[in-house]
């Protein structure tokens, strides 16, 4: 990932550079944010209800249709400061730079 730059972070008013590495990647509409297979996140299915499927990112078709609703984790560096943390990415209408029509 490319470096973020912020200047309003630092105390005497300059840039500072943070740096962030992936470190993860979960599609969440597979697990029902924003519905999958009949099934949305929190839906109650039954005391006895249980589910589970497979999937090939890999496959164009399964990824289209698991994805933009994503969590990426990251390892933040910052001079000498590291750290940890989630980018959450909805996409909910067309935006074109990521193909989606």
């Amino acid at each position: 990932m490319a470096a973020a730059q912020r200047s309003d972070g630092s105390a005497d008013g300059g840039q500072w550079s943070i740096d962030l590495s992936p470190l993860s990647f979960a599609c969440l509409k597979g697990g029902g944010y924003g519905g999958h297979g009949g099934f949305m996140h929190g839906k109650w299915m039954g005391k006895e209800w249980h589910n589970g499927y497979a999937v090939d990112l890999r496959d164009p078709e399964a990824f289209a249709a698991l994805t933009h609703t994503d969590n990426t984790g990251v390892a933040a560096h910052c001079g000498d400061a590291v750290g940890c943390g989630v980018f959450e990415l909805h996409i909910y209408r067309a935006y074109e730079p990521y193909g989606l029509k």
